[in-house]
């Protein structure tokens, strides 16, 4: 996916909204702004998140699991 600087203001919007690093915050811009409505990975910090609702667009950070909570 191209990092555009619209993507690159959303990942600073995230990562100031939802108090997560840079890199984290790039990839779920980069998520929200291709339309991508789910996530799924084991990053516990990111699993802490749930989801992500920002302009209008909303993520879900999952488990590859159900049972991994």
């Amino acid at each position: 996916m191209d990092q555009t600087r619209e993507i690159t203001k959303l990942g600073l919007e995230i990562g100031a909204s939802y108090g997560l690093g840079g890199r984290d915050s790039l990839i779920l811009a980069n998520f929200l702004f291709n339309s991508i409505e789910r996530m799924i990975t084991f990053d516990r910090e990111l699993l802490d998140v749930m989801a992500i609702l920002i302009e209008g667009k909303r993520l879900v950070i999952e488990p590859p699991i159900d049972d991994y909570r």
